[in-house]
């Protein structure tokens, strides 16, 4: 698969077979993926990797935390509100992924959610994107670089992935539990596995805005 055919073919997926993905092509991705271009290549990332009965006690404990009613912390908020242009793709989006999901609005959909996004959408393996509290918005910035190698590191191998916010939303909990320090900051959690190639959930590609919406010359 060459470089343009990765990126423009590439979708998250929802729904995964059980197939168990090597701890070898995890690494082999992960390793690639730290030729990302950083900041003064200061390279502000670490990864861990969960699988097996960890990653479904792990499940287990976000579960229950939703349960119990725990005010989720993420250590990056989600933001209180969004640009109109920006809210709208958004409504687009999940109006779109609703109807191919065949997912009828309901007022618990959004707990349903939640409760997908902890069972990492049956995917046997998930990663999760970390670097020190302390660093600016430029390291994110270069989170964001190295996580989208990752991302289409695995997609060049026929592996799927799904990046979730959701993942971080008891970033405390789920920092003790893979042994990530305090002083660090939970960035992206994200589901990794071989898509299931008779679900709408592994299938479905999200829209995106016209380039001429976002890009110009000045000339």
């Amino acid at each position: 698969m060459d470089t343009q055919d990765c990126i423009r073919s590439r979708k998250s997926s929802r729904k995964f077979t059980d197939k168990e993905v090597s701890s070898e092509l995890v690494y082999s991705v992960v390793q690639d993926a730290m030729r990302a271009p950083s900041y003064k290549n200061s390279q502000p990332w670490e990864v861990v990797a969960v699988a097996g009965q960890k990653k479904e006690e792990l499940s287990r404990i976000l579960n229950r935390l939703l349960e119990e009613g725990v005010t989720p912390e993420p250590d990056i908020p989600e933001p209180p509100a969004w640009p109109d242009v920006i809210a709208a793709r958004i409504a687009d989006t999940m109006d779109k992924r609703n109807r191919a999901f065949k997912v009828e609005p309901t007022t618990n959909a959004a707990l349903k959610s939640k409760q997908a996004n902890y069972n990492f959408y049956g995917a046997p393996a998930a990663l999760f994107f970390y670097q020190e509290a302390s660093l600016g918005p430029w390291s994110l910035l270069d989170m964001g670089m190295f996580i989208e190698n990752v991302i289409l590191g695995f997609h060049s191998r026929g592996v799927a992935t799904v990046p979730q916010a959701f993942l971080t939303d008891y970033s405390a909990q789920v920092k003790s539990f893979l042994g990530i320090g305090e002083n660090k900051r939970l960035v992206l959690g994200m589901s990794v596995g071989y898509p299931d190639p008779a679900d709408p959930r592994a299938l479905f590609v999200s829209p995106r805005a016209n380039v001429d919406e976002i890009f110009r010359w000045v000339k």
